[in-house]
């Protein structure tokens, strides 16, 4: 999603947020980083966020798979981290990752935040 984004926002001919530009090759060098870790592969929604989940207190369910493919499972965690405000040590404990690795997850994933902003932005 990274590179598609980025294509999306070269394309526009816009000048890109310094910012961006200057996490852009930290940003790969982290995703290479946990794409080599020991973290799980599985299916994964990509969009857990608040909007595409429905339900009662007792029973959610998440909504608007159209993203879901087998991927890293811990951008899942690290998007229910950010978006839900889940507490990092007891979401480590219950699905078994390390919280470095889930820190180093959430950062890759607010940095795809802002990108996807960046795209919706440009148009």
């Amino acid at each position: 999603h990274i590179e598609i984004y980025w294509k999306i926002i070269e394309e526009k001919d816009r000048p890109a947020d310094p910012g961006l530009l200057e996490q852009r090759e930290p940003m790969r060098a982290l995703l290479e980083h946990i794409v080599n870790s020991d973290a799980a592969w599985g299916l994964c929604h990509h969009d857990p966020v608040i909007e595409n989940i429905v339900g009662s207190p007792e029973k959610q369910n998440l909504i608007e798979w159209e993203y879901a493919a087998h991927e890293l499972m811990i951008m899942d965690y690290a998007a229910f981290a950010e978006e839900w405000g889940m507490d990092d040590i007891s979401l480590c404990r219950q699905v078994n990752i390390q919280p470095e690795l889930l820190d180093q997850a959430k950062g890759l994933y607010r940095y795809l935040s802002t990108l996807w902003d960046t795209v919706k932005a440009v148009g």
